[in-house]
């Protein structure tokens, strides 16, 4: 029912797109924060871009991924660079979807 809500009474226009691309450049994960956190608001972001058929190249938004985290993440983010080609988005989705149930799992089981 929210959905039906939701994209029958959200704007598609071209302010709802600039806002949303501006939210996506200006993303900075802070450091100390979790980075699935972070990840799944980046995907957040570029799904509803999506949806409004505003499609970033895949290339493009694995760089800006990387560039979004903090200076901390710096070794991390040359390894990927000096791969021959950059993960693809799919693949980091999927890790950071397997992160979280497997920590949900472990919360489930502490308690």
């Amino acid at each position: 029912m929210w959905e039906k809500l939701e994209s029958t009474y959200q704007s598609k226009g071209p302010a709802r797109k600039a806002n949303l691309l501006k939210n996506l450049l200006q993303l900075k994960m802070e450091t100390g924060n979790d980075v699935r956190d972070h990840i799944r608001q980046f995907f957040d972001i570029i799904d509803k871009l999506q949806d409004l058929d505003i499609v970033i190249d895949e290339d493009l938004t694995s760089v800006m991924l990387l560039y979004s985290l903090p200076a901390n993440f710096e070794i991390f983010r040359v390894a990927i660079e000096s791969r021959d080609e950059l993960p693809k988005l799919d693949t980091l989705r999927i890790k950071n979807n397997r992160r979280v149930a497997k920590s949900s799992r472990s919360v489930l089981i502490q308690r």
